[in-house]
């Protein structure tokens, strides 16, 4: 019986320092968060991070942003390049959780080069399902931004009254660069899907 109650109290402790997440769209996270930035981290400690804001989507500039680790936090890296959705708590801080859409922009490692060729089949055709998922989720994230910016040019001019000739040059600028990313980014999709169903083939021959 004390073992019942010892593997109990386990997982109850275990329970208690997990993350519950709940899908959310990115819409409902930009509505509902305080700030949307690009940033980059600049300290690290065990309770909190600070990020240096590059490009604001949504909230007053700030010099920096000193973030509350928790359980639901996110858990940055110095120098990193975080796409953020942050809310401002009452005590200063702010609070990223990682249910929400906030993520790093330099995990794409294999960006700059393709993985190296490796001798076993099934290791190589791992590595190059990764390799071509980093790039899809790259190109998400550059779609993303996009998308985040042309909702700010559209809020400047609404907010700041600029020039409707000012504001169809960057929409028309933008969304070259946007359907462009698209485009890449469907291509890329169909090569995961073209060497999947050439594997599938090869196995049930």
């Amino acid at each position: 019986m004390k073992y019942v109650l010892a593997i109990l109290m386990i997982l109850i402790s275990l329970n208690s320092y997990c993350c519950k997440c709940k899908t959310i769209s990115k819409e409902s996270e930009y509505i509902n968060s305080d700030y949307v930035l690009i940033g980059q981290i600049i300290e690290v400690t065990a309770s909190t991070f600070t990020v240096k804001p590059i490009e604001f989507f949504k909230g007053d500039t700030l010099n920096n942003i000193v973030v509350s680790i928790n359980v639901c936090s996110i858990f940055p890296k110095e120098n990193e390049n975080w796409l953020i959705y942050a809310n401002k708590l009452g005590n200063g801080f702010f609070s990223i959780s990682q249910c929400g859409w906030s993520r790093s922009l330099n995990l794409q490692v294999f960006e700059k080069a393709p993985p190296p060729p490796v001798n076993d089949e099934k290791i190589d055709e791992i590595r190059t399902t990764y390799y071509f998922n980093e790039r899809i989720n790259y190109l998400e994230t550059q779609l993303d931004i996009l998308n985040l910016r042309q909702i700010r040019i559209s809020n400047d001019l609404r907010n700041n009254g600029l020039k409707k000739s000012d504001f169809n040059k960057i929409e028309k600028s933008t969304r070259m660069t946007f359907i462009l990313l698209f485009i890449t980014l469907a291509v890329l999709t169909l090569l995961i899907l073209s060497m999947i169903f050439r594997k599938y083939k090869l196995v049930h021959k």
